[in-house]
């Protein structure tokens, strides 16, 4: 939806910026690969066992 902008007017009419939209989408890209990362090193350690 935000590559759309289908509401970034309206965060942006109340007070967001712009810029916080792209710093979100780089934060959730960083847990997603942090998520990705600890459940890879789970999946190794079950495997010992």
């Amino acid at each position: 939806m935000y590559a759309k902008r289908a509401v970034v007017h309206w965060y942006v009419g109340e007070g967001m910026e712009e810029g916080e939209f792209s710093e979100a989408r780089e934060n959730l890209a960083m847990l997603e690969h942090d998520y990705a990362a600890v459940s890879g090193e789970a999946d190794e350690d079950e495997d010992e066992y």
